[in-house]
């Protein structure tokens, strides 16, 4: 019988895979079709210093669409709960996956 933690992980890659391939790539979906149409129209200036804020704005952006695919990928907490284990342990267990891919993804 595997862990908690081995579950939700195991469930987290398995079962939600789809969510995740969807959350990211259309975090970079957004980010090409913003900057391949400002170029397009020849706004891009690689040299501006408004390009750095929009850099800035479009990271928050694709990390907050890639954490909603990876919540979407896990599911309802609620049907996790295991009566001998901690509800901080599960709530911890849960997060984890989440705050790691979002880390590795933006980074």
């Amino acid at each position: 019988m595997r862990s908690i933690p081995q579950a939700m992980f195991w469930e987290l890659w398995r079962h939600g895979r789809w969510h995740l391939l969807a959350g990211l790539l259309g975090a970079y979906v957004l980010s090409v079709v913003l900057f391949g149409a400002l170029r397009h129209d020849g706004a891009v200036n690689p040299r501006d210093p408004s390009q750095i804020g929009m850099h800035i704005v479009l990271l928050q952006l694709n990390a907050l669409i890639f954490g909603m695919g990876m919540a979407a990928a896990q599911g309802r907490p609620a049907r996790l709960y295991a009566l001998p284990v901690p509800t901080s342990s599960l709530v911890f267990w849960h997060l984890l996956p989440l705050i790691v891919a979002v880390a590795a993804e933006s980074g």
